[in-house]
């Protein structure tokens, strides 16, 4: 379930005992001495007016700030990992929480159709909820979902993926296959950022930055990051750096390039290029892109976003011709020296703009790995141009993916597979491939 604005700060440390329930206000806390308990009742009848029926009522006065407590039962887990309960019409959104989780919840802030709050007390647990390992989880922002048993984590995002499909992609009979789990659910990154800046009394922190916020928690040992990335964190607090701090798995640190192999080939990734994080699921992503791409016949290939080449080393292998396209200089330098391709550097829009009508009534098929905006729209113009018999589509953020399934289904393509892959386990980003072909 979506929602239009970013949610206020509403991280906890895991709560795991119930919490007084209490409203307290400030125009209660200047007149507590006049009207005593008359002013607690006026209030507690103002909330129930408000709420009508809510499970636990009762009033505080706390530091003079305004705070709404209440039982909520968790009946669902919305894209971005947070809980979601009802109350009296408005969605209520919690963090930290999973379906089936019975809570007491602080209401933090809200709009008319929604709240935002944050759990202090577990009443009842969900059957799917789990002791997180990492001990920064719920401080630091890398993480949403590590009190989720893993498995119900995979549950949560295909149906995360159905919804947003049906609700962006206006597919309602949307039919999501079940999500490819990651070999490894932790310690499976081989790329990630750090920041380093001054903490308390100018001391030098290294760790991750809190969530909605530039405040930095520092991480001794990152579960999410391959442990010689964390090796490297280790070395590098001994050092003087300052600001955002990129760490590549099994790297020596002096070439100007990341050293990765996949199904048995060798890539050569520029430290500013992009590459899959989950280093233990590219072989799957490949095969997946091959198999939706079913090549058939003697047509062209184009692999737009390209990269280093990832998926277009694999497509030369079944294709009698691929192009790719890579706006990254460097990257699409070192996908030129896999020699197996063309590849054209620049914007994907001006590169397809200018293929000739020949060409382009030869693309077979186009594959798209684009990056988390989606399509910009004169792409999309260009491929109702070029009209290719299938497209297979890469994408790390499923609204933007959905919401360019619909243009491509007025385009007169009809959405035939979608396979969400875990390549992100405790958190709440998504991986989907999906394939359309051209049936109009």
């Amino acid at each position: 379930m979506g929602h239009d604005s970013a949610p206020p700060d509403t991280r906890i440390s895991q709560p795991t005992v119930r919490a007084n329930v209490f409203i307290s206000t400030d125009e209660a806390t200047a007149a507590g001495a006049k009207g005593g308990a008359s002013v607690h009742l006026k209030l507690a009848s103002e909330v129930c007016k408000i709420y009508k029926n809510p499970l636990s009522v009762s009033i505080g006065l706390v530091k003079g700030k305004a705070l709404k407590f209440m039982e909520l039962e968790i009946v669902d887990v919305s894209y971005g990992g947070l809980g979601v309960g009802r109350l009296e019409g408005r969605v209520v959104f919690v963090p930290y929480t999973v379906t089936g989780d019975r809570v007491t919840v602080e209401i933090v802030t809200g709009k008319k159709n929604y709240l935002f709050a944050r759990a202090v007390g577990i009443d009842k647990p969900s059957p799917w909820r789990v002791n997180p390992l990492c001990p920064y989880f719920g401080v630091c922002g890398g993480c949403q979902l590590a009190h989720v048993a893993y498995r119900h984590q995979l549950v949560v995002k295909q149906k995360q993926v159905k919804e947003i499909f049906q609700r962006l992609g206006k597919i309602p009979d949307v039919w999501v296959e079940d999500t490819l789990p990651s070999p490894q659910e932790w310690h499976y990154r081989c790329k990630m950022e750090f920041h380093a800046g001054s903490g308390e009394a100018g001391r030098r922190v290294l760790g991750m930055q809190r969530a909605r916020s530039h405040e930095i928690v520092e991480i001794e040992r990152c579960l999410l990051a391959h442990e010689s990335i964390n090796r490297a964190l280790e070395e590098a607090r001994k050092e003087g750096f300052f600001g955002r701090i990129t760490f590549w798995a099994e790297d020596n640190g002096r070439a100007p390039f990341i050293r990765r192999t996949v199904k048995g080939e060798t890539f050569l990734v520029p430290r500013g290029a992009f590459f899959q994080a989950n280093m233990y699921l590219v072989d799957t992503l490949v095969d997946i892109v091959l198999s939706l791409s079913a090549i058939e016949g003697t047509g062209l290939v184009i692999d737009a976003y390209c990269g280093v080449g990832l998926f277009s080393v694999f497509l030369a292998r079944q294709a009698s011709k691929v192009l790719g396209i890579e706006i990254n200089r460097e990257a699409a330098k070192m996908a030129q020296r896999q020699g197996q391709f063309e590849v054209i550097h620049g914007d994907v829009y001006a590169v397809l703009r200018h293929l000739s009508k020949e060409i382009m009534n030869k693309v077979e098929v186009l594959v798209v790995d684009p990056p988390r905006v989606g399509l910009k729209r004169n792409v999309l113009m260009a491929l109702s141009e070029i009209r290719p018999k299938k497209i297979v589509y890469v994408s790390c953020n499923p609204s933007t993916m959905a919401r360019d399934s619909l243009s491509l289904s007025q385009m007169g393509y009809r959405l035939t597979r979608l396979i969400p892959i875990d390549m992100f386990p405790q958190t709440a980003h998504i991986e989907v491939v999906g394939r359309w072909d051209l049936v109009n």
